[in-house]
C-alpha cells in the first residue's frame, strides 16, 4: 500500500512535485506524518494532499486525510483484508467493516468458475453435450451476488480484486 504525497501550496503553484511513500514502512499515521513532513521540509507549515494511492480500501483515504485505524488494517492477515476490502466496497465504512462479522467468507472473482463447479460438479461433463462461454457467464452470474446458508451461519459473497 502506497500514497503519492504532495502539498496544496505546490499544487497552487503549479506543481505535482511529490513522493509515493509505502505506508508498510511506518508503524504508525504518525510516523507516517514525520515522513511527510520531512520530504516537504523547505514549507513551513505544508498542508500535505494526497494525490494517488493504491491497494487501499475505499473510504480509507481521501486527497487530504487517512483514516486513522489504516494502520490496523494493515496488521490484518491476508484473507481479513480481502473480507475488510470487500465489505468496504460494498459500502461498509472501515470501522464498520472490520468490526463485521468474521464468518462471512469472500471469493475473488478469479476462483468464481471454480466455485461454480464445486456447487454443481456435474457441470464439468456437461462440455460433451452443449458449449458455454463459461467466462462470460461468470461475469454475468456473479453481478452483486450473495447466497446465505443458515446452517452454516456463513456468507459467501463473490469481489473483484
Amino acid at each position: 500500500m502506497r500514497i503519492y504525497v504532495g502539498t496544496y501550496a505546490q499544487y497552487n503553484n503549479g506543481s505535482l512535485y511529490g513522493e509515493w511513500i509505502e505506508l508498510d514502512e511506518f508503524c504508525s499515521v504518525n510516523e507516517f506524518y514525520m515522513r511527510c513532513k520531512a520530504l516537504h521540509i523547505s514549507e513551513n507549515d505544508p498542508e500535505y494532499m494526497f494525490q494517488d494511492w493504491e491497494q487501499i480500501p475505499d473510504g480509507c483515504v481521501s486527497e487530504s486525510w487517512i483514516h486513522p485505524k489504516l494502520w490496523d488494517f494493515m496488521d490484518l492477515n491476508e484473507n481479513e483484508r480481502t473480507r475488510v476490502t470487500a465489505l468496504s466496497n460494498l459500502g461498509y465504512t472501515l470501522d464498520e467493516a472490520m468490526e463485521a462479522e468474521p464468518n462471512t467468507v469472500f471469493i475473488e472473482k478469479s476462483t468464481a468458475l471454480d466455485y461454480i463447479f464445486e456447487c454443481y460438479p456435474e457441470l464439468e461433463n456437461i462440455h460433451n453435450f452443449l458449449s458455454i462461454d463459461w467466462n462470460h457467464t461468470e461475469s454475468n452470474f456473479f453481478t452483486d451476488w450473495q447466497e446465505s446458508t443458515d446452517e452454516e451461519n456463513v456468507s459467501y459473497y463473490i469481489c473483484s480484486q
